[in-house]
């Protein structure tokens, strides 16, 4: 019964809405930005960058259209939201680096 009780508390404190929100919205970002990048590293640097400099934008303009939305429309707690997405965007932006760099010679060949 205690613990029925503990777990009432903290549904209602702990911000999970905000938390899974911001980790679905990180997660399709960098699968998007892979689905893109693949394909363009066979490409030559200059269109490379260009491909990947543009899908980052386009990313990043959605991102602030669902940030406004959510903090906005739904009410989301900004700093919650805010902390959590940037920690899983930036910790997903290196795994994505890391992925491209180790990968990159086998994603061409496979390509």
């Amino acid at each position: 019964m205690l613990s029925g009780f503990i777990v009432l508390y903290y549904s209602k404190v702990f911000p999970y809405t905000e938390i899974s929100i911001s980790f679905l919205v990180s997660t399709l970002n960098i699968l998007i930005g892979v689905k893109i990048l693949i394909p363009a590293l066979k490409k030559p640097n200059n269109k490379f960058l260009a491909i990947s400099f543009i899908s980052m934008f386009v990313r990043m303009a959605i991102i602030l259209i669902v940030f406004a939305i959510c903090i906005g429309v739904f009410g989301f707690s900004p700093v919650y939201f805010t902390i959590t997405f940037f920690a899983l965007y930036f910790s997903y932006l290196i795994l994505e680096l890391f992925f491209i760099i180790k990968f990159k010679d086998s994603l061409i060949s496979n390509i």
